[in-house]
Formats: structure tokens, sequence, C-alpha cells
């Protein structure tokens, strides 16, 4: 139904459905105070130089000829990696040769324990 007006969703319950209902006048919807409640999103870290902070995100399951079924993003400021692997058990592997790959380019990053 949405946050519309209770008239127009009353309206549309008789004219959709065939049910009748009367309204209430100090009937608050929870939509409504959902609305006066809304939470920060809070703050995230910024990066101070290039490469030091690393974003990932893993997708999956999908279905594919190749029997690979979760897709793997590794972002950082400038640079963006995706692998295709076939379990989740793989990702930690592949977590391991990115940051190898960031060492060997000497590019600055700050290690957190996995």
């Amino acid at each position: 139904m949405g946050p519309q007006d209770k008239r127009h969703n009353q309206n549309m319950l008789e004219k959709e459905l065939g049910i009748h209902i009367k309204l209430k006048k100090n009937c608050v919807s929870h939509i409504l105070m959902a609305k006066h409640t809304w939470l920060s999103f809070g703050t995230r870290e910024k990066a101070s130089e290039p490469g030091e902070l690393i974003s990932a995100d893993v997708c999956g399951q999908f279905e594919s000829f190749q029997k690979k079924r979760y897709l793997v993003v590794f972002k950082r400021q400038l640079y963006k990696v995706s692998l295709w692997l076939p379990n989740k058990r793989e990702v930690k592997k592949a977590l391991e040769c990115m940051l190898a790959h960031i060492e060997d380019t000497g590019i600055f990053y700050e290690r957190i324990p996995l």
C-alpha cells in the first residue's frame, strides 16, 4: 500500500478488494512514524593515502557453465579486481593473493587480521 493518505488507502481497499473499513481520527501509521525516526548512517573511515583502504564484497550463489558460483570484488581507490570462484573457501586465498600483489607493487595498506 505504501505511505499514502488514509483516505486513499480506504478507497483502494473498497475499489480493488471490496473491503469496507472505517477510519479512526487518531490512527497513526507505522510508516508515518518510521519517517520521523531516521537513524544516521554513521561515519566511514577515509583513506589518507592512495591504496590505504581496500573494500571487498562476495556475491553468490550463481549458476555458471564453468561451475564458478561466487563473485568476489576487491576495490581500492583507483584499482578494481573481480574474480569468479567455485566456492567460498577460496575467498581467503584470493584475498591473500590480492594483498601479496599490493605488497609487490609497493603501495601501502593497513593490514587487518583475517
